[in-house]
């Protein structure tokens, strides 16, 4: 017992005159260092080449989203935009990040314009078919129930003309029509999009 005890006291003296290293600390010469590539951080050794807690340096802490790699913080999506990381799918928009929408047509784009403006319905538009047109003579379509739409011819043959409203009673509603003539969506019963 007294063995253990007088062991038990010469830690304890040990630790209080900082003759033991901390936790994978080795000692070299006296000293307390760590192992090659890692530095002491709050007393515990981190390499801060990949800590997120301490990347590049002791105390600096990586963003929500984002892992700490050769010492700097960085994406783990891989996508960046104007300093904010994007999810996975994502698309960049001048300074921050846009989502995949659905042009109600069965297309999906990515929206880098407000939402409820005639840019936004443009895009859907050009989802729809790429390589179609701003109906002539009815770019800004205004319908008869207080609507604001973009009506597309598409490439194909025979054409069609699809809608997609963005301002008024129809916002957010878009419609197909196997021919030329465009037709409004209708506020209530049409397919919603973005």
């Amino acid at each position: 017992m007294t063995t253990a005890r007088s062991l038990f006291w010469l830690v304890l003296l040990a630790i209080s005159v900082g003759l033991a290293c901390g936790c994978a600390q080795l000692c070299t010469a006296g000293n307390c260092v760590c192992p090659a590539g890692k530095t002491v951080c709050a007393g515990v050794c981190v390499d801060t080449q990949t800590s997120a807690a301490n990347c590049g340096a002791c105390g600096k802490k990586c963003p929500t989203g984002q892992a700490c790699a050769g010492g700097a913080c960085a994406c783990t999506s891989g996508l960046t935009c104007g300093g904010t990381c994007c999810a996975a799918g994502d698309a960049c928009c001048a300074t921050g990040c846009q989502i995949q929408h659905d042009n109600g047509q069965g297309q999906t784009f990515f929206d880098c314009n407000a939402a409820g403006s005639e840019a936004a319905a443009l895009d859907a538009a050009k989802a729809f078919d790429p390589d179609g047109a701003l109906a002539v003579g009815q770019d800004g379509l205004t319908c008869s129930f207080s609507a604001e739409c973009v009506a597309w011819l598409t490439s194909g043959v025979p054409q069609s003309c699809a809608v997609w409203c963005f301002a008024g009673t129809a916002a957010g509603k878009t419609a197909v029509t196997q021919s030329i003539n465009c037709l409004c969506p209708d506020p209530i019963a049409s397919v919603s999009w973005h």
